[in-house]
């Protein structure tokens, strides 16, 4: 129970240290940022009240310790796709960066949800469900909204 307040109690923090900091961009660059950051307030506000909600009606679980298993599958595998993207982010661009994140979380949770290694199927509908969601940022964020996206030093 204290670890899900105190993640709320984090996120809420992150999200006004965070929004403080867009009042250097343009209107229109800052829209996304600050819809993201919002959310993730709120998301932080409903999760302390969650958490609350459930303990005062006696349905909260008792907290489990962090096993080898919830370490590496949980927190290093995720980190280590977020840090690659990054890279990625500053080497090819935002569209590239995104459609290997999209593909590479997508196939990761079906090998955590089946427990069997992505099939050709899988990789194929990975490869579409990327590009759908890459080509609907283009069109929202480039094509629409006119904004500006992290360009790589390749491309």
């Amino acid at each position: 129970m204290i670890t899900n307040i105190l993640l709320g109690v984090v996120w809420v923090a992150f999200s006004m240290i965070a929004y403080t900091q867009l009042g250097s961009l343009p209107a229109q660059s800052a829209m996304f940022p600050r819809m993201t950051i919002l959310g993730m307030g709120a998301a932080g506000v409903l999760l302390i009240i969650d958490t609350l909600w459930k303990y005062r009606k006696g349905r909260f679980k008792s907290e489990t310790t962090l096993t080898k298993e919830t370490l590496i599958f949980q927190i290093l595998i995720p980190a280590t796709m977020l840090f690659v993207t990054y890279f990625m982010l500053r080497a090819v661009g935002f569209y590239i960066s995104s459609f290997f994140l999209v593909v590479v979380v997508f196939l990761y949770q079906t090998y955590r949800a089946g427990g069997v290694y992505p099939k050709r199927r899988q990789v194929v509908k990975s490869l579409g469900v990327g590009g759908l969601i890459t080509g609907t940022m283009y069109v929202i964020f480039t094509l629409l909204l006119r904004l500006p996206v992290p360009n790589g030093s390749l491309f």
